[in-house]
């Protein structure tokens, strides 16, 4: 079982979600996988094991 669960959302719909034990990498693909769409995109990566939110970020809106 990996230590990290991503997950991004649009509003509050999961769009998309990744497990790795590295949590710069998960961060890294949660921000490739938004550049260049717009919407309200959001997210956060998770421990497993204590559930706690370990990092958040929303991307910003593009005009």
């Amino acid at each position: 079982m990996f230590i990290y669960t991503a997950k991004i959302y649009v509003g509050a719909q999961e769009v998309q979600n990744n497990t790795s034990d590295d949590l710069e990498q998960l961060f890294i693909w949660m921000l490739t996988q938004v550049q260049g769409k717009t919407g309200d995109y959001h997210g956060h990566i998770v421990n497993n094991s204590t559930n706690e939110i370990i990092r958040n970020f929303r991307k910003c809106h593009d005009e």
